[in-house]
């Protein structure tokens, strides 16, 4: 059975590897983005601005690099009724909230964190693929390519971690 201090030392010997203090600030940022894009949503919706946001949309159509925001688009520009946009909000809410605690979790050491990360991106993955394959764009496959480059990074450091955990285990 592994202790609470040794999944401690697993979880700090993977934050404090290269690469991750920089997904950690990624996290933040792109947990706060989407913060901020629920809340203007949500306020553009109570205070009755959905045409100006039906040409935010159009904008977005065009330079979106991620798939499920694509799909997302591409159901906001086919009718835009306030529920769907404010649906369009609590998923923006959602990832926000997902994104912070994955950064949060990654700069206070615990061990389930390099986890939850790979798992949540590595379920995006398969829909970025069929994003990519509908339309492809530079974009696109940047971002295709830094997810799956995170997940596999952290798998990676993850299961060094524990296998260092193990080797010690042995030892004593």
């Amino acid at each position: 059975m592994i202790s609470t201090a040794e999944k401690e030392a697993e979880a700090t010997a993977v934050a404090t590897a290269p690469l991750v203090g920089i997904i950690i600030v990624y996290k933040y940022v792109r947990g706060g983005l989407a913060l901020i894009a629920s809340l203007l949503l949500t306020l553009s919706v109570a205070t009755g601005h959905t045409s100006a946001l039906s040409r935010f949309v159009h904008l977005i159509r065009s330079h979106a690099t991620s798939g499920w925001i694509h799909l997302m688009v591409e159901k906001l520009l086919s009718g835009s009724p306030v529920r769907l946009w404010l649906s369009v909000a609590a998923i923006a809410a959602f990832d926000a909230g997902i994104t912070i605690l994955e950064a949060w979790a990654l700069q206070r050491h615990l061990w389930w964190a390099p986890w939850l990360i790979v798992v949540v991106t590595s379920a995006f993955v398969p829909v970025e693929i069929i994003a990519l394959l509908r339309h492809v764009s530079v974009g696109r496959v940047l971002v295709l390519i830094a997810n799956v480059a995170v997940a596999v990074y952290l798998l990676l450091r993850a299961r060094a971690g524990h296998e260092e955990l193990k080797n010690r285990q042995k030892k004593s």
